[in-house]
């Protein structure tokens, strides 16, 4: 997850099976990278007994908090304080400048002429049927979507030669389902937009029955776009558009 930096928000973070991640500078890859240097705490963590980083490490630019669960991820390293992410934690690290910021040159142009949001209706956030994903699909190269795009059922995504999905002005809303990707398939979801503190560029989970909301997704392995399954565009400087990785609670997780 490639670029998050912001003050924190109350979303709930969904669980995430990380696969195929970038390298950094150091000896070992970050499958989360947290980049701002404005807050406390890039990372915070209260529950989340499902997240299951596979033994790939984390990096917070200030601190990191894990309460209750470590994420399962090998090494935790933040400059500040870490407490709790991470099997082995380090604390004191020096900060990390962002080394896939050249990467937002491949971002497509905007295309879009509106960015449907999502409402609550009746207890329960929906959006436009445009939207909305459910059942199997099949990407290649790039396609944009525009808006708050929202899972209304279990979705996978077929992307053999590689697919870059890129939300412009939107957050995807797992809303207790699963995105994976089909075994042999690369996907790199893209969150940008035109920078309006209106919108939200995050992974979010609004579900309230007792599934999880979960994202399975195997990065590229090949092209500008490898190893990383989740970027967050550089260029979205406002914070209050932004998000560093937050979750609270079980469910979401």
């Amino acid at each position: 997850m490639i670029g998050y930096a912001g003050t924190p928000g109350n979303t709930g973070m969904t669980a995430m099976a990380a696969s195929s991640v970038a390298a950094s500078a150091k000896a070992y890859p970050y499958c989360i990278l947290a980049l701002s240097g404005s807050v406390t705490q890039d990372i915070v963590s209260n529950g989340a007994p499902n997240t299951n980083l596979n033994g790939c490490n984390t990096m917070s630019n200030t601190g990191s908090t894990c309460n209750g669960h470590n994420l399962n991820a090998a090494i935790g390293d933040a400059h500040g304080s870490n407490n709790g992410c991470g099997i082995i934690q380090d604390s004191n690290v020096p900060t990390v400048a962002d080394p896939y910021a050249y990467v937002a040159s491949n971002i497509p142009a905007n295309t879009c002429g509106s960015y449907p949001q999502e409402s609550k209706s009746h207890g329960k956030w929906t959006v436009a049927l445009s939207n909305q994903w459910k059942g199997n699909y099949t990407l290649s190269g790039y396609k944009v979507v525009c808006g708050d795009q929202q899972l209304t059922g279990d979705t996978t995504i077929s992307a053999p030669s590689n697919a870059v999905l890129v939300i412009e002005d939107g957050q995807l809303d797992t809303n207790g389902y699963r995105l994976q990707t089909t075994t042999g398939s690369g996907l790199t979801v893209v969150f940008t937009g035109t920078n309006d503190s209106k919108y939200q560029y995050v992974p979010i989970d609004t579900g309230t029955g007792a599934g999880v909301g979960t994202l399975d997704i195997a990065a590229p392995t090949t092209g500008p776009w490898s190893g990383m399954a989740l970027y967050q565009d550089p260029n979205l400087t406002d914070q209050t558009t932004n998000l560093d990785l937050s979750a609270a609670g079980n469910s979401p997780t």
